[in-house]
């Protein structure tokens, strides 16, 4: 095996499928970090990196979290760009106008009216 980050992304999932590949009577070697599950240095410096990979994983995502925190106070938008403005949904919502009036001013499927309005109103297709 290459990287032994790479075989799970907790420390109970590594944990988890070494012990049944060791079950299964597989013994996983990492080339790259020189480490055997035969033995017990071993076992033990796979919990200690997947540990390791773990907490890497929390920073990252609770860095992500704060730059996206970040960056919607600054007003930065996040996908993709509306096509409709949301006050004609809500005329389409309130029955002011109809769905296929909406799709053929806009460029808009008439499905995908229909779908935003059920959304809007709360009503299940």
């Amino acid at each position: 095996m290459g990287k032994l980050n790479r075989l799970g992304r907790t420390t109970v999932h590594i944990l988890g499928t070494v012990k049944a590949l060791t079950d299964s009577g597989v013994t996983l070697v990492s080339t790259s970090d020189g480490i055997d599950s035969s033995t017990p240095a071993g076992r033990m410096m796979i919990g200690v990196l997947g540990s390791l990979a773990e907490y890497e994983r929390e920073l990252v995502r609770e860095r992500t979290a704060l730059k996206r925190r970040a960056s919607r106070a600054n007003g930065t938008m996040f996908g993709r760009p509306r096509k409709v403005k949301d006050r004609l949904w809500f005329w389409v919502a309130a029955g002011q106008i109809t769905p296929p009036m909406t799709g053929d001013e806009l460029d808009v499927v008439v499905s995908a009216v229909l779908q935003l309005r059920c959304r809007w109103s709360g009503v299940k297709r």
